[in-house]
Order: C-alpha cells, then structure tokens, then sequence
C-alpha cells in the first residue's frame, strides 16, 4: 500500500537548513542536541514513544520471548546478528550511553 504523506514547507525548511537538532528527554527533561540526521529524528521519537508510560499513543509494544533472548545475548556479549544490531543502536542513542 502506499499512501502519500504531506510534509508542511516549513518543515523542510528547517530539515533543509540542517541545524543541530534539539528536542527535550521526556525520559531525563534534558535538551539534547544532535546534529540533523535520519537517526536523531528516530532517536527523538523512540525517545517519544519510551515516554509514553500509559501507551496513549499506542505505539508500545508487549517484548517477546525473542526480544528478551536478543538483550539477554547482547549482555553476553554473544556474536549472532541481532545482538550485533542491538548493540550498533545501543551505540548510537544517547539515552544507552550509561549502559555500554
């Protein structure tokens, strides 16, 4: 399916200009300041999202047994694949920067 998405101008704008981008931790109320990439902006929403305790979004989702395994594997320091894309994530968002 495809559905066309409008993008405001004044938003491209800003996306154009490619300034650092800052939004606010929901998670720590810190401000964060990245430079304007496709992964700061995931990072902002996956931030977003994480705050959203009470799912009123409605875009949390229940772990599975192979999420858990996943973490579990990537704290063993284990070499299978999605272990190794854990922790590349891990490496880039700034709310892991504690745990590596």
């Amino acid at each position: 399916m495809t559905v066309e998405l409008h993008i405001p101008a004044k938003t491209l704008a800003i996306a154009r200009r490619r300034e650092p981008f800052e939004y606010l931790s929901a998670i720590t109320g810190i401000i964060i300041k990245q430079p304007m990439s496709a992964v700061s902006c995931l990072e902002s929403a996956n931030l977003h999202i994480r705050a959203d305790k009470q799912n009123q979004l409605r875009l949390r989702a229940e772990m599975t047994e192979q999420d858990k395994e996943t973490i579990r594997a990537a704290g063993r320091d284990e070499d299978a694949l999605p272990s190794r894309i854990l922790k590349e994530k891990m490496r880039r968002e700034c709310i892991y920067v504690d745990l590596l």
